[in-house]
């Protein structure tokens, strides 16, 4: 095992609990198996704190002969033992991700309060587990009770920072001060994994990407099992076209005692972007086979039916993009006949609408759910509607759109991401076909600027950025350069023929040049994938 994680030593352990008394037997093993230390504490659950950091100490000084404690860390405070094991299964949840998690884990949060009120560790997770993806109004005032109560209780304490980090980066926007106590966090507790994580993703934000991937490997030195920095790490070597590094690191998961929730969302998006159709049926398949062993119980039946029929919905996907409409049109129709809730309903309809190339009954939908809906549960229906009106060549409503999502900061953290890019290509094609150069130029240059200074960071090598980076160039007039980008996409995976076909702005790319050649390689490669 510590051949495998590229670790020296691998510390394991048992717990033994009667009453309020616990045995702790921990064992060190060497990375050629053998026994290098072991010994048993016993001590009462008061001092919980007091025994993990004597039984990390003395395996500290296995290790090196010179650590000392944490100098921010208190050893003797007294814990409510039920507190602390709620407390200790939330966390285990939060960070491994199963089926429900973001429900389960802040529940077991809450049970160590009311064990426990003046436990802020508990607290400060809290906070952090109900805005990390996000902080919709009705949370609000819950997330913000656990900080404050937290910095009462322990204001230096690393989890505390977190959890305030979490909060001026959702509620106030301001990813700076964020990254700031990040920082501290980490510089206090440098075993806290998560923070590492969110650490990395803001400074993606403000696109420091090699630090970003600094830190995410760094932390997942120092926790190799962590599904989100495994997911994180494989994509930046993915995204650099570092394919074989990347999948490598994602198949890391299948060694995990339990495969996290997104295993599966993550394998199908990989073969995805790199055109791997087969290989995204075959994760596809495993995913319902996997759903229906561990969730099938009568008081979960519709949410497991839901969570089938969105894979059946991504199987017509993939039908449709290799030229099988018929099959992926009926399987659309049965996920719109069978979803028993009825926004997932909606949502579906307008995939099945935009299969039968009706673009504005797509539209119509999704505009209709936009009005009724909470922006943060949806926060790119803007790109999306913008983009059902552009391929209607209706340029006046998806310019409109595109200009009201910047307007109400849904594109706020998409900046570098390749549905942005697109979108704003789509949009500077519209303000041409309208007359509108001198906008077209504006944005086509700063959205070039963004996408130049990405390449130059992370010099990308996977499908979806190589796409934008051959339309941005053609749009900015370098065709040549266009043409070059546009073949590394064909080698990176580009297989959107029958989408493409459909477009307006690619119909009018293929012109720039005698692209005959390479898209029969396209033909030839999805004839393949169909046959299997």
């Amino acid at each position: 095992i510590a051949a495998k994680l590229g670790v020296q030593y691998i510390l394991s352990g048992t717990v033994r609990r009667d009453g309020d008394l616990v045995r702790v037997t921990a064992r060190l093993i060497g990375e050629d198996g053998a026994n290098v230390w072991s010994q048993s504490f016993d001590r009462r659950l008061e001092k919980t704190l007091a025994i993990q950091a004597e039984i990390a100490h003395e395996v500290a000084n296995r290790i090196a002969s010179e650590v000392s404690r944490p100098k921010d860390v208190e050893v003797t405070e007294t814990v409510v033992p039920e507190a602390y094991t709620n407390y200790l299964l939330g966390k285990k949840i939060f960070h491994e991700r199963p089926h429900l998690w973001y429900e389960s884990a802040p529940q077991l949060f809450r049970k160590a309060i009311e064990f426990d009120p003046e436990f802020a560790p508990a607290h400060a997770y809290l906070a952090i587990s109900l805005s990390i993806f996000g902080l919709p109004p009705e949370r609000l005032e819950e997330v913000e009770t656990a900080n404050h109560k937290a910095t009462e209780l322990a204001p230096h304490l690393a989890e505390t920072l977190f959890a305030q980090a979490m909060l001026v980066r959702r509620r106030d926007k301001d990813t700076q001060a964020a990254i700031a106590l990040l920082r501290e966090a980490i510089e206090r507790d440098p075993t806290l994994s998560a923070a590492y994580n969110i650490l990395g993703i803001a400074l993606k934000q403000e696109g420091q990407f090699s630090e970003a991937q600094r830190l995410h490997e760094d932390a997942l030195r120092r926790d190799p099992l962590n599904p989100v920095l495994i997911v994180n790490v494989a994509w930046s070597y993915l995204d650099r076209g570092d394919f074989d590094r990347g999948e490598r690191l994602m198949l890391r998961m299948t060694q995990l005692p339990e495969r996290p929730r997104f295993f599966h969302h993550h394998m199908k998006t990989m073969n995805w972007q790199l055109g791997r159709y087969d290989e995204y049926i075959r994760w596809s398949k495993d995913e319902v086979r996997t759903a229906v062993q561990r969730e099938w119980k009568p008081k979960r039946r519709d949410l497991v039916r839901q969570h089938l029929l969105n894979v059946l919905g991504s199987h017509a996907s993939v039908y449709m993009q290799l030229g099988l409409p018929e099959t992926g049109l009926r399987l659309m129709e049965l996920v719109v006949e069978g979803i028993p809730d009825d926004t997932g309903r909606r949502l579906w309809q307008a995939d099945l609408c935009r299969a039968r190339g009706d673009f504005n009954c797509a539209a119509n939908l999704l505009e209709e759910l936009r009005k009724e809906s909470d922006i943060d549960r949806f926060p790119l229906l803007g790109i999306t509607i913008a983009a059902d009106h552009f391929m209607v060549e209706d340029y006046e409503k998806a310019i409109e759109n595109f200009e009201s999502t910047f307007a109400e900061g849904e594109l706020e953290n998409q900046l570098t991401e390749p549905k942005y890019f697109e979108l704003a290509h789509y949009v500077v094609f519209a303000y041409r076909a309208l007359g509108r150069d001198e906008e077209a130029n504006h944005l086509a240059h700063e959205s070039g600027a963004i996408l130049d200074a990405l390449v130059e960071e992370l010099n990308p090598g996977i499908e979806p950025m190589l796409t934008q980076i051959a339309l941005s160039r053609w749009l900015r007039g370098d065709h040549d350069g266009a043409v070059e980008a546009f073949r590394k996409t064909i080698n990176a995976g580009w297989l959107y023929l029958y989408e493409a076909q459909q477009d307006p702005l690619w119909r009018e790319f293929f012109r720039i040049a005698d692209f005959s050649k390479e898209l029969r390689a396209v033909e030839m490669e999805i004839e393949h994938q169909r046959a299997i």
